[in-house]
Formats: structure tokens, sequence, C-alpha cells
């Protein structure tokens, strides 16, 4: 069997093989053999969330973010709740790339990344799909109140400049929503195409808007 316990605040980890002693058919002791295999866990633990999330921003990737959804979704169909998806997409972000380099982009995507967790519920998932583009995933939540969120974080976005170096880079972004108070038959895929056409619709009327 298997053993954790905390010492000074760090997790050790340890293996434990218990054994009898026989003499004559008859069991006189036992013996204990103790492994640690903190270094080991440790390991396994850094390789699954390297598998899980974006190295850049820390949220989940699209492969974790789209197993997550499943398992909501399967709930908010046992339940009969409801579940919204919201589309972002940062406006022209391949100009910030261009005009002041990839590092800049790069921390203008970890910026607004954190502008968005620190406006979400612990519940709610977002994870980067691709580039610039990200989702977030909305248990519990109809279309409505999904909206007001994704129009706050859209104001949010527009309203904060990202310091990087001697620049000051002002960004917007558009937004695509998808909800349901019954999710039925949806399956994560159907939420993602309906969440992709408000997005694109939110582009071809301007940009730096929400769509449904």
């Amino acid at each position: 069997f298997e053993l954790s316990i905390v010492k000074n605040g760090k997790s050790m980890y340890f293996s434990c093989r218990l054994s009898p002693v026989i003499r004559k058919k008859t069991t006189i002791g036992k013996t204990v053999v103790i492994n640690n295999i903190t270094k080991h866990i440790e390991l396994l633990n850094q390789l699954e969330k390297l598998a899980s999330t974006d190295s850049l921003t820390g949220i989940n990737n699209r492969r974790n973010f789209i197993e997550l959804c499943k398992r909501e979704l399967s709930k908010a169909k046992r339940y009969s709740r409801p579940s919204s998806l919201i589309f972002m997409d940062i406006d022209h972000f391949k100009n910030v790339n261009d005009r002041f380099g990839h590092d800049a982009g790069d921390a203008a995507l970890k910026n607004i990344v954190n502008l968005c967790l620190g406006s979400i519920r612990d519940s709610d998932i977002m994870g980067r799909l691709g580039g610039e583009e990200f989702a977030l995933f909305l248990p519990d939540t109809d279309i409505h109140e999904a909206i007001i969120l994704a129009e706050k974080l859209r104001c949010k976005i527009e309203a904060n400049q990202i310091e990087y170096s001697s620049y000051n880079i002002a960004m917007t972004s558009s937004f695509g929503v998808f909800g349901t108070r019954h999710v039925n038959q949806f399956d994560i895929d159907l939420f993602l195409k309906k969440a992709d056409l408000a997005l694109y619709i939110a582009k071809e009327n301007g940009r730096n808007r929400v769509e449904t």
C-alpha cells in the first residue's frame, strides 16, 4: 500500500510492503519495507500537469478543457441544469506581435487570462483553444448570465492597458456566447460550434463586442 504524510508543509509519499515471517507454519512476526517514492510521485504530477495545461498561461489546454466540459455536461444532463459557453478571441492580435514582438504578445495573453480568472467562479472552466482563442464553460449558468459575464470581461480587457517594457498596449476582444437551459442532446462539440458561430458574427459586426 501507499501512504503520504505532510512534514513542514511538504507532502512526502511512501510505498509500504508488509510481509509475514513464518517458521514451521507459524507466523512469528512481520517485516515492513518502506520506500520513499516522493520524487517519483512529484515527477508523475509534473507530467500530468504538462499534459493538461497550456505552458504559457497555465490554464487548461484544448484537450483537457474538452474533457472537463464533457464531465460537466454529463452532470448537467443528469440533473437538468443550464450550461453556457463563451468563446473569446483577442482582436488583431497579430498586430501586437508584429509591432511589439512575440514576448510582448505572450505577456499580453497572460495578462488577459489573469483578468478573466479574477472574474470567474472556481466552478467555471477556462481553456486556451489555440493562439489567441480562449473558451469559458459555465456550469449552472443560463445564456443571459453568460452574456453579462462576457460583457464584463470585454469591458475589463478594453479598459486595461498591458505594461510591457516602455509600452502600454491597449487591446480588445470579441465574444461569442451559446447557452441552453436544458442540455439534453447537446454535446461539447455543438457548444463550441454554436459559440464559434456567434464569435464569427461579433467579428463581422466590428469586433470588440458580444454576440450570441
